[in-house]
């Protein structure tokens, strides 16, 4: 219900912006998730493209350079798209047609033959799966990865290319330096500041770069919601406790949850996650 509010809200304060605009794709035909066929190691997973909630449309330059590169590389694509159609208007990309594009309401996929590098842009990252599409579709490629046997999972995420709610929760970590920072990117980018705009993770990563002696704090915001998630597969049991999860971000690597394998000779299925 929460997110269903949250999406209403959005959806209210983009609408008459969102019907002025030419160049928003059509309605795709979607792919049953089932039918998805990925070839070779890597793919890119765009979801939500959308004005809807990427109000400022600052990830899509990153979006469709992603997008770009990865067809010049022959790399499929899979879009993630909002299917009810109040919400269609406003999906941004410059490349309205992907190898597959699937419905999903919030982020969320059952997609299971996944290759071993995944590469991710889109929206939003934000604090939970409550609000956060792309944090759904993160948890679902943890879920699909954590059945197979002693295989590494890279996910790279395209900072300039993902978006995420401007603000947190007054009683988060840092708020008052958030949202004075947070008001300093907007106005210095001469947009007027409003507490419901998005930033890019590139921009996110400009404030947590004055902090950058503090991973603690950048592991306890929204960078890492990821490893909340590998938590919660972790402390369900969806996840074995032989895997290892590693985080790079900001050219930092680090161990976030070791493996319970001590043998050096037993190999420790890792996952990488890692912000570009």
């Amino acid at each position: 219900m929460r997110l269903l509010v949250i999406k209403l809200f959005v959806l209210l304060i983009h609408v008459a912006h969102s019907f002025t605009q030419t160049d928003y794709c059509p309605i795709p035909t979607f792919t049953p998730h089932n039918e998805v066929k990925i070839l070779g190691n890597e793919v890119l997973i765009v979801t939500h493209p959308t004005h809807v909630y990427d109000g400022r449309r600052v990830a899509k330059p990153g979006i469709d350079k992603a997008i770009a590169w990865a067809q010049s590389k022959k790399i499929p694509t899979i879009y993630l798209w909002e299917p009810d159609p109040v919400f269609n208007p406003g999906y941004y990309p410059e490349v309205c047609t992907a190898d597959y594009t699937i419905a999903s309401r919030d982020g969320e996929h059952t997609l299971t033959d996944l290759p071993n590098h995944i590469i991710s842009v889109g929206g939003r990252y934000d604090r939970s799966e409550e609000t956060g599409c792309m944090v759904r579709t993160h948890r679902d490629i943890f879920t699909a990865w954590s059945k197979k046997t002693n295989e590494d999972l890279k996910l790279t995420i395209i900072a300039d290319a993902t978006y995420l709610l401007g603000i947190m929760h007054p009683d988060d970590l840092a708020f008052d330096i958030w949202r004075d920072e947070f008001r300093k990117i907007i106005e210095i980018k001469g947009e007027k500041y409003e507490m419901n705009r998005v930033l890019s993770l590139t921009e996110m990563l400009e404030i947590l770069a004055m902090y950058e002696d503090n991973m603690d704090w950048g592991r306890k915001s929204n960078v890492a919601k990821l490893s909340f998630i590998s938590d919660h597969l972790f402390d369900t049991g969806v996840m074995p406790p032989q895997y290892q999860i590693e985080y790079k971000v900001m050219g930092r690597k680090k161990v976030y949850r070791a493996s319970n394998i001590k043998d050096p000779n037993v190999k420790k299925p890792t996952l990488l996650i890692e912000i570009q």
